[in-house]
Formats: structure tokens, C-alpha cells, sequence
């Protein structure tokens, strides 16, 4: 397809945990099979999970537009393990330590305010933005 400006352009943001991560994909797929661009923002290590399943995707719907815009996402710097870029790998056995982990989890997604307004300046024009819940500072 060939770029329509007056076409629907979905930006989706999960949330960054497989339970929100596969439906969103399944929503960006079914709306790109409606003939939207979809684009789905994530962290460099969800990417790759995502990134295997839009390739089947592609492949099967060459003409069909689905991506994924990765967002940088500095665990370490956020006060969680090297890596921490899904909550399904929040496994510490001490419940205390898991609390304060989770806790910085969710409040680290913060961090990607800034550059999701910088993201919207340069991929105008979004039609609509999908987003998981806990990310109540986006607005969507």
C-alpha cells in the first residue's frame, strides 16, 4: 500500500509483560489486516519476541503494514537487573525484594514519556494511539 495520508496510522503501547504483549499484537495485526499501518513501540528485548511473530505475519500479508518502533528502555539506570524489560522476568524469591522490584517496574515506565511525545512529533500523522493500562501519564 502506498502512503495515504488520510489512512488510519494505530500506534500501540503495551503493556511491557507477554499477557498484554500477544493481544496487542493480535490488535495491530487485525487492524493492519483492515488496511491501517500499525506500529507497535517496545523495549529492545520485547521487540525481538514481538518482532518473530510480525515476520510470519509479513510473510504470509506481504502488502500489509505492521512494525515495531523500539524504545530505549536502560534497566540498570531505572534501579532494575540488567535486562528487566518485561515483567515476567520480576523473579526474586524474597516477597519483599519482588514488591520493590515491581514497584520500580511500574514506575519506570515513566521514562518513556519523553520519548513517546518525541516519537509523535516525528511519525505524524497518528490517527489513534492503543495503550495497556498503567501508563495513566500517557492519556490514552
Amino acid at each position: 500500500m502506498g502512503s495515504n495520508p488520510k489512512r488510519l496510522h494505530v500506534m500501540f503501547f503495551p503493556f511491557m509483560g507477554h499477557g498484554h504483549m500477544i493481544p496487542t499484537l493480535d490488535m495491530a495485526k487485525l487492524f493492519s489486516s483492515r488496511g491501517a499501518k500499525s506500529t507497535i513501540l517496545t523495549t529492545p528485548l520485547n521487540s525481538k519476541i514481538l518482532q518473530k511473530h510480525i515476520d510470519t505475519f509479513k510473510n504470509l500479508n506481504p502488502s500489509l503494514e505492521i512494525e515495531i518502533q523500539v524504545l530505549d528502555f536502560p534497566c540498570v539506570q531505572l534501579g532494575l537487573p540488567e535486562g528487566c524489560e518485561n515483567a515476567d522476568f520480576l523473579t526474586l524469591s524474597n516477597k519483599d525484594d519482588r514488591q520493590d522490584m515491581i514497584t520500580k517496574f511500574f514506575l519506570s515506565t515513566r521514562f518513556f514519556k519523553g520519548q513517546l511525545e518525541n516519537l509523535l512529533e516525528t511519525m505524524r500523522p497518528v490517527s489513534k494511539s492503543v495503550c495497556s493500562s498503567v501508563k495513566g501519564w500517557i492519556g490514552c
